[in-house]
């Protein structure tokens, strides 16, 4: 079925998948990542975590336990090489 230039699957469709991501706090986010082994590097305005390889660093905002946006949220998952069921 097309609709507006775009598949529907149901009711999902494809080009509003990322409204239905899990949201999650920098906050907590922080946690997930040092669950995962990551350490934590420094803290400036935002907490800067390392892989336990110490070859990537990933920038986590935590602002007054606000939920992170969905493609911050995205990219921050791809760079650490996580995926939302990790959450």
């Amino acid at each position: 079925m097309r609709r507006h230039g775009f598949l529907v699957f149901g009711r999902l469709s494809l080009r509003h998948e990322s409204r239905f991501m899990k949201t999650v706090s920098g906050k907590r986010f922080a946690k997930v990542l040092r669950a995962h082994g990551w350490q934590l590097a420094r803290i400036t305005k935002h907490h800067i975590y390392e892989s336990p390889d110490g070859k990537v660093t990933v920038s986590v905002p935590v602002h007054a336990n606000q939920d992170l946006k969905t493609g911050i949220l995205a990219a921050l998952l791809k760079q650490a090489g996580l995926t939302e069921k990790d959450l």
